[in-house]
C-alpha cells in the first residue's frame, strides 16, 4: 500500500537524529519497516477475512479443497465456484481493528453504526459488495477507512459520536474471525459469537463462466428473441443434479448431462422476456446432501430508459438511482414532440429526435428529472431559463436534480427577473444542503460569458450530493476569463461529496487555451468529500487558483485523469488543488499531465508556496509526460473525441 511511504521516510528522518550509531540506526529503521509491513500484512488479513464472511453469509458455496499453514494460522480455500481465498484467526497487539457486525436489520454494522449496507443476501439478491478496510495517515495518527465499491471510493470509518477510528491505540475491536477448525467434514467458523460452516466436498464445482457484454458486473441480454448461451464450468459425478434458477418470465435451458462425468463446460441457454427485466440467475449442481452455485446478474439490454423505468427497473447515474417506485402519484411525461417545458419541476422521458426547449419562469422544483430515452441517441434540451430548484418545507433531503443522456444547449441560458440576463444552468435557491444534483451521460455546451454550470453564493445553500459523471463539457473557444463548472463566491457552505467521474472538459476550438478553468471555485468554502477519477481535460489550464480552490477539502480521492494542453504560453504551473488547510486525502495516483507550449512548467496536483503543499502524506504528484499521449489514437476537439494512445489507455475518460 503506497500510504505508507511517507510514514516509512518520516521515521527514517527523526532517527536520524536519535542515534550517530550506524548500526542502531539500522535496526531501527529495519524494526520500524517491520511494523509498517505487519501493519499492511494485518489489513490484508482483515479484507481477506471479510470476503470469507460474505461467503459464510450467503450460504451457497462449498469448498473443494485447503490447506493450513500451522505458522500463521492461515487457510487457503479453493471455493466451489473457483475462487480462492485465505482466512486469518486471531488478533495482533500492533493494530486495532475496526469493529464489524451484522445488525439485526440484516446490515454491515462498523463500530456500531448501521453502514445502511446489506450483509445478507434478501429477496434471492446475492451479496456481491463486502466492506473493504484500509488505513490511512491523518496528522500523527493512523485511522480506518472502508469502501463498499472494491476500493473505488473511501469513507471514513467513524464511531457514534462521528470521530475518525483509530487503527493504532486503545482496542476497540477485533479481527472478527474468532475461531475456526475443521471437523466432520465441514470448515466452522464463528464470527461475532455465531458459528457458520462450510462443507468440505472435494470436487463439486459449479463456476459460472463470465461472458461478453458484461458491465459492472451485470450481465446485459437481448429481450426475447432466440436466446444467448451461458457457459458453466463443473465437475460432475454420477447422480448429481443440474439446476438452473430464475424468475418464471425468464427460460433457461440446460442441456442433458445425464451421460457425463468429471469436468465439463455445459453450455446453458438464457431467453430473456419480451418486458424489460433484471434478475439474479443461478446456477446450482447437488451432490447427495450439498449443494454449490454460482450466480451472476441479469439485465435485458435497454433500448428505451422510460421502458425500463415503467418496468420498475432503475435508471442509475454516479450513487444516484431512480425508478417509478420513488414517484408514487406524480405524473410521468413522456414527449415525443417539439415542444417547451414551462412547468419548474417533473419527470420527463425525451423521445429520440426530438427537440425540447426549457423555459420556466416560475417556482423553483424540489424534483426535475430530464431523461433522453433512447441510450443510442441523445437528444437535444434547449435551456432558455435556468434550472432553478429548491427543497421546500417538509421535503428537507429529499431534493432530486436528475438530469440524463442529453444534449444540452446552455449557450444562452437567462434568468427570471423582470429584465433578464444572461445566466447560468443550474441555480440552487433553497437555504439547505440540496440532496442529489447529478449530470450523467450528457453533452453540455456552455456560455462564452463567465458563466459557470452551477453557482451558490449564499453560506445556507450547497449540495449535499454533486455528481458529473460520463459526460462532456464543451467551451466552444479559448478564454482568459473565468470557466468554472461549481462557483460559490466567498460563501462559507460545507458541501458533502462532489464526484467528477469519466468525463471530458475540453476547448472545441483547436488552437485555443482556456486558460482559466476550475472544478470548484470557493476559497472559504469546505467540502467533505471529492472524488477526482479517469476525467480527460484538453486545453482547461488553471494556475494559481487552481482546478478546486477552496478552504478545506476534508477527504480527496483522485486517480486516473489525463491533463493535456498544447496551447498557450502561461509559464506557471497549472495546478489541481489550491487549498487554505491541507487535505487529509486517501487517494492519489496513477495521473498524468502533458504541455507542449513555451514554458518549462507542467502540470502540479498541489499549490505549494514557500515550499509548503497543502496535499498529504503518501499523495502522489501528476506525472510529467513528454509524449503527446493522443498519438496513436484520436485526438479531435470539433467533434470532442479524445481517445489516448496504447501507452495510456488507463488514463482518462473511457467515452468515446
Amino acid at each position: 500500500m503506497k500510504y505508507y511511504k511517507s510514514f516509512i521516510l518520516l521515521g527514517m528522518f527523526a532517527l536520524s537524529f536519535a542515534s550517530c550509531n550506524t548500526d542502531d540506526l539500522e535496526r531501527n529503521i529495519d524494526e520500524l519497516t517491520t511494523r509498517v509491513e505487519d501493519m499492511e500484512k494485518q489489513v490484508q488479513a482483515l479484507n481477506d477475512n471479510m470476503n470469507v464472511i460474505r461467503v459464510l453469509l450467503d450460504g451457497n458455496k462449498t469448498i473443494q479443497s485447503y490447506t493450513y499453514d500451522e505458522a500463521t494460522g492461515t487457510y487457503t480455500l479453493v471455493l466451489s465456484d473457483g475462487q480462492t481465498m485465505t482466512l486469518t484467526q486471531g488478533n495482533d497487539d500492533n493494530i486495532t481493528y475496526p469493529q464489524v457486525t451484522v445488525g439485526d436489520n440484516g446490515n454491515w454494522f462498523v463500530d456500531g453504526v448501521d453502514t445502511g449496507q446489506c450483509a445478507k443476501a434478501q429477496d434471492g439478491t446475492p451479496v456481491t459488495v463486502t466492506p473493504q478496510f484500509q488505513i490511512v495517515t491523518e496528522g500523527t495518527d493512523k485511522v480506518w477507512q472502508v469502501s463498499y465499491d472494491e476500493g473505488a471510493t473511501w469513507d471514513y470509518v467513524t464511531d457514534e459520536t462521528g470521530a475518525h477510528v483509530k487503527a493504532t491505540g486503545t482496542v476497540s475491536g477485533t479481527n472478527p474471525i474468532e475461531a475456526v477448525k475443521v471437523e466432520n467434514g465441514c470448515l466452522s467458523v464463528t464470527v461475532d459469537g455465531t458459528e457458520y460452516t462450510i462443507p468440505i466436498v472435494e470436487g463439486l464445482v459449479c463456476q459460472i463462466v463470465e461472458p461478453e457484454n458484461v458491465e459492472n458486473d451485470t450481465w446485459y441480454v437481448a429481450k426475447g428473441g432466440d436466446g444467448t448461451d451461458l457457459t458453466v464450468n463443473v465437475n460432475l459425478e454420477s447422480g448429481d443434479i443440474v439446476r438452473a434458477v430464475a424468475p418464471a418470465d425468464w427460460t433457461v435451458t440446460v442441456p442433458d448431462y445425464s451421460a457425463l462425468t468429471g469436468e465439463q463446460a455445459l453450455t446453458l441457454s438464457v431467453r430473456a422476456p419480451e418486458t424489460p427485466s433484471e434478475c439474479v440467475l443461478s446456477v446450482e449442481v447437488t451432490r447427495g446432501v450439498h449443494t454449490a452455485a454460482s450466480e451472476i446478474k441479469v439485465h435485458t439490454t435497454t433500448d428505451s430508459y422510460y421502458a425500463d423505468f415503467m418496468a420498475g427497473l432503475d435508471v442509475q447515474a454516479g450513487n444516484v438511482k431512480i425508478n417509478k417506485y420513488m414517484f408514487d402519484g406524480e405524473e410521468i411525461h413522456v414527449l415525443s414532440s417539439d415542444q417547451s417545458i414551462t412547468e419548474p419541476g417533473g419527470i420527463y422521458f425525451i423521445r429520440s429526435g426530438v427537440n425540447v426547449s426549457y423555459d420556466n419562469t416560475g417556482d423553483n422544483a424540489a424534483t426535475l428529472v430530464l431523461i433522453g430515452d433512447n441510450p443510442t441517441d441523445k437528444p437535444e434540451l434547449k435551456v432558455n431559463r435556468q434550472l432553478r430548484v429548491a427543497e421546500t418545507s417538509g421535503n428537507e433531503g429529499k431534493g432530486l436534480f436528475f438530469c440524463y443522456n442529453l444534449k444540452i444547449d446552455a449557450t444562452e441560458v437567462y434568468n427570471t427577473g423582470t429584465s433578464p440576463s444572461l445566466s447560468y444552468l443550474l441555480a440552487q435557491n433553497g437555504n439547505t444542503a440540496f440532496k442529489n444534483a447529478v449530470f450523467g451521460n450528457c453533452e453540455i455546451e456552455l456560455s462564452t460569458t463567465q458563466q459557470p454550470l452551477t453557482y451558490i453564493s449564499s453560506s445556507n445553500r450547497s449540495y449535499e450530493n454533486f455528481v458529473l459523471e460520463n459526460c462532456k463539457i464543451k467551451y466552444p473557444e479559448g478564454k482568459t476569463d473565468q470557466r468554472f463548472i461549481i462557483s460559490v463566491g466567498s460563501s462559507t457552505a460545507t458541501y458533502g461529496t462532489l464526484t467528477f467521474r469519466n468525463n471530458v472538459f475540453y476547448c472545441a476550438t483547436d488552437g485555443n487555451l482556456i486558460s482559466n478553468f476550475k472544478l470548484f471555485n470557493g476559497s472559504s468554502a469546505t467540502i467533505n468529500k471529492l472524488v477526482l477519477q479517469n476525467n480527460t481535460f484538453v486545453n482547461t489550464g488553471s494556475a494559481t487558483t487552481s482546478y478546486v480552490y477552496a478552504s478545506t477539502v476534508q477527504d480527496a480521492q483522485v486517480s486516473n485523469n489525463l491533463f493535456f494542453a498544447d496551447n498557450g504560453s502561461i509559464n506557471n504551473y497549472y495546478i489541481v488543488f489550491r487549498t487554505t488547510n491541507a487535505i487529509l486525502g486517501s487517494l492519489c495516483q496513477d495521473n498524468v499531465g502533458y504541455r507542449s507550449d513555451a514554458t518549462s512548467q507542467g502540470w502540479r496536483m498541489f499549490y505549494q508556496s514557500g515550499g509548503v503543499s497543502c496535499g498529504w502524506d503518501g499523495a502522489e504528484d501528476i506525472e510529467q509526460i513528454s509524449a503527446n499521449p493522443f498519438d496513436g489514437g484520436t485526438f479531435d476537439p470539433a467533434n470532442g473525441v479524445f481517445i489516448p494512445g496504447d501507452a495510456y489507455a488507463d488514463y482518462g475518460s473511457t467515452m468515446r
